[in-house]
């Protein structure tokens, strides 16, 4: 439960200074200067939240989306943390592979005209790759008995 409200609180601040500001605050905002080291957030690739930028891309917010709902099911629901335990390292090499190459075949798609990333299609390919990253650090978590 504690990884869960740690996550929680991380992804609440990645909705930016939209969520209590009314108007958009200087480039140098704290949200901003804090994620900068792991999201470039470029404005074309960020969402907006009550018409301010994020504080991170629409890619990585489904990141730490995924991370933040990847620690309540594996908080809330013991069967799911049981599941992935089980087969851990066969599992977590299956994972890695498959979103790595999700996300080489959506960035090479773009690149070759195929098809174009929304905000949407990256958030939801985040998503998924937050929860990969939380299933792959679970044990960082785990108290113990």
């Amino acid at each position: 439960m504690l990884a869960a409200g740690f996550f929680t609180l991380l992804w609440i601040f990645t909705l930016g200074p939209g969520l209590y500001l009314p108007e958009p605050p200087r480039v140098n905002h704290w949200h901003y200067v804090a994620f900068s080291a792991v999201c470039h957030a470029l404005p074309e690739r960020t969402y907006l939240y009550d018409g301010i930028q994020m504080a991170v891309n629409s890619r990585c917010f489904g990141i730490f989306s995924g991370l933040m709902w990847g620690a309540w099911l594996h908080a809330l629901i013991p069967i799911f943390a049981g599941w992935l335990e089980n087969s851990r390292p066969k599992r977590l090499a299956w994972m890695a592979l498959g979103w790595f190459a999700i996300q080489v075949i959506d960035v090479a798609g773009n690149q070759l005209g195929l098809w174009t990333n929304t905000l949407d299609s990256r958030a939801f390919l985040g998503f998924g790759f937050g929860l990969f990253l939380l299933y792959s650090i679970q044990e960082a978590f785990r108290l113990p008995t």
